[in-house]
């Protein structure tokens, strides 16, 4: 378990190599990528001392919709970003293949949930750092904040800002680490169990936000402002909605907004041509409706030569209606399964809204909600109520 959580942690670091180098995000010799090795491998030696394998139907689903991934680039012969996007997809195959095996109880589950809200706060952290330096340098050329090789910036208010990453290499694939500790955190700070805790949880919830809208990506705080509309409602259960709950969400609807404004009247050219990208998608799932054009070769087929920042799009046209009918029923199956566990549910809730408005598909931390959604299945108490037995025991 302590490898697993250890993982988690070290997905923050996709950027760097195991020599300490600069490497793109999700390379081949990452921290990452080694620890899910020793995962995979570990899981197969317990799966084997068990003496039986869980197959679940997740799995069958997320091994079906890689084969048809293949056989799509096969037949199209157009290898494109192949190579980037099925490392990615195997990560995910792994991560929900091996969760069971890890994750066998409440408490264990309580602990990857911690594990996702340390990785959230420790970037934030980072990008406070960055965006200080930014400021006050106008460049990032030192320290390992820099280490990503690059960086993205904004200019708002007639003022140039960082578009923070932490050690990442996109504030697009950072803001979903930061969605999914804010969603967590959330569910948390509203959940009578955590009253005592409360104070901690609010400071923790509004460095996620500042570290979100730091990242000045607008899909993120859209991903964002649905979630909390949707616990808003999901989580009143009939009581009056509380001043707090209400009182958050209308705040980061407001802040949403005024950011929406303030970069929607420089970057007026961002917006439409991510409506052009939405209809390329859609004509190239009619053009290649079976098998689609291949994963990743979505942006070799694109006019402008971009992604369509919406991944059920991105799955139609690259991997075609088979594709997509397997990744659908896998994200509807994680959906039902997390209704138990509110704080998993809101985890798989700002996953898939975010796949709405950004190109999750070989983000590592896309596809935990779900692999963790498959690891408790035979478990008949919610785990927000478990908490209670398991507040004041040792993690």
């Amino acid at each position: 378990m302590k490898l697993y959580i250890l993982f988690i942690y070290s997905t923050l670091f996709y950027g760097v190599s195991v020599t300490f180098g600069a490497k793109s995000a999700g390379g081949a010799f990452s921290w990452p990528n080694i620890l899910l090795l020793l995962l995979v491998g570990t899981s197969v030696i317990k799966t084997f001392m068990r003496g039986r394998l869980k197959v679940r139907i997740e799995h069958i689903l997320i091994s079906g919709f890689i084969i048809v991934a293949l056989l799509g680039n096969f037949i199209v012969k157009d290898f494109g970003l192949f190579i980037t996007f099925l490392v990615a997809i195997i990560r995910g195959v792994a991560l929900i293949w091996i969760t069971p095996v890890f994750v066998r109880s409440t408490a264990q589950m309580q602990q990857v949930l911690n594990a996702i809200i340390g990785t959230a706060l420790l970037g934030s952290l980072t990008a406070f750092i960055q965006e200080f330096l930014f400021l006050q340098n106008g460049t990032l050329s030192m320290g390992l904040v820099s280490l990503n090789g690059g960086y993205f910036t904004t200019v708002m208010n007639n003022k140039e800002w960082l578009r923070v990453s932490s050690f990442l290499t996109d504030p697009n694939v950072f803001a979903v680490y930061l969605l999914l500790g804010i969603s967590i955190v959330y569910v948390r700070l509203l959940n009578p169990t955590y009253f005592r805790y409360r104070k901690y949880y609010l400071i923790m919830l509004l460095c996620l936000i500042a570290a979100i809208l730091l990242t000045f990506s607008r899909g993120a705080i859209v991903a964002l402002v649905l979630l909390l509309g949707y616990m808003l409602i999901f989580y009143n259960q009939g009581k009056r909605i509380s001043f707090t709950r209400l009182s958050i969400t209308l705040l980061i609807i407001v802040v949403f907004f005024f950011i929406f404004q303030s970069r929607g009247v420089i970057e007026e050219r961002s917006s439409l041509p991510r409506l052009f990208l939405l209809q390329e998608a859609v004509w190239l799932t009619l053009q290649y409706p079976l098998l689609g054009v291949g994963v990743g070769n979505m942006t070799a087929h694109s006019a402008i030569g971009q992604a369509s920042h919406n991944i059920f799009l991105e799955v139609s046209g690259g991997t075609g209606l088979i594709g997509f009918s397997l990744f659908s029923l896998l994200l509807i199956v994680s959906w039902r399964r997390s209704l138990r566990y509110p704080q998993l549910h809101s985890a798989v809730m700002v996953a898939i809204f975010a796949s709405l408005f950004l190109s999750t598909l070989t983000n590592v931390m896309f596809w935990l909600p779900f692999a963790l959604s498959s690891a408790l299945v035979k478990q008949k108490q919610p785990v927000i109520s478990d908490l209670q037995s398991h507040e004041n025991s040792p993690s």
